[in-house]
């Protein structure tokens, strides 16, 4: 017995693939979480939006190429400069380039040592929290043995008083399913 196909208009087919994954980033935002941080210097979100006049200055000279122009669609942060830790985290330079190089007031450098987010740990995705040695997180963190820690049993806690938000541990995590997330309440 033959089957027969009935052809899609390829129009039809990126319908339903934009479809598709704008429901799966919609998902992901009602969550609480985002996936991106705002460069350093910044003291909030609605301030940043209001004075970055999209010069990417900050971008320009990033000397760790950590921040990008957002090609978010759907946010308000498109086109803004952004940090997605997945692909570079931040490794808050010293003298802070990026905030030096703001003119507009977007960044500033009393704001400098605000966290750039607050981190959460998924712990059904977690390795470590599943029963399998993994301390990757751990290792990488630039606040050695202050800011993200291993309970008893191996598995990670965070300290928000001390953890800068810079998503070097979101982006060493080896698990599949993203196991440490950024929460949307910093910004």
């Amino acid at each position: 017995m033959e089957m027969k196909q009935t052809p899609v208009s390829r129009q039809k087919f990126m319908k339903d693939f934009v479809r598709l994954f704008k429901n799966e980033v919609d998902e992901i935002s009602n969550n609480g979480y985002q996936d991106f941080l705002l460069p350093p210097g910044t003291s909030s979100f609605q301030e940043f939006l209001i004075k970055c006049n999209k010069c990417y200055d900050c971008i320009s000279v990033c000397p760790n190429e950590s921040l990008r122009v957002s090609h978010n669609i759907n946010s308000k942060i498109n086109e803004y400069p952004v940090i997605i830790p997945e692909v570079t985290p931040c490794f808050s330079c010293t003298d802070f380039p990026c905030v030096n190089a703001c003119e507009t007031g977007a960044l500033k450098l009393d704001n400098r040592n605000k966290p750039l987010g607050t981190i959460k740990i998924i712990e059904e995705n977690c390795f470590a929290f599943q029963g399998h040695f993994c301390s990757s997180c751990i290792n990488s963190c630039p606040k050695t043995g202050t800011a993200l820690l291993s309970d008893e049993l191996g598995r990670p806690v965070i300290n928000n008083d001390v953890c800068d938000g810079c998503g070097i541990c979101i982006n060493v995590c080896p698990s599949e399913k993203t196991a440490i997330r950024i929460l949307e309440e910093r910004n």
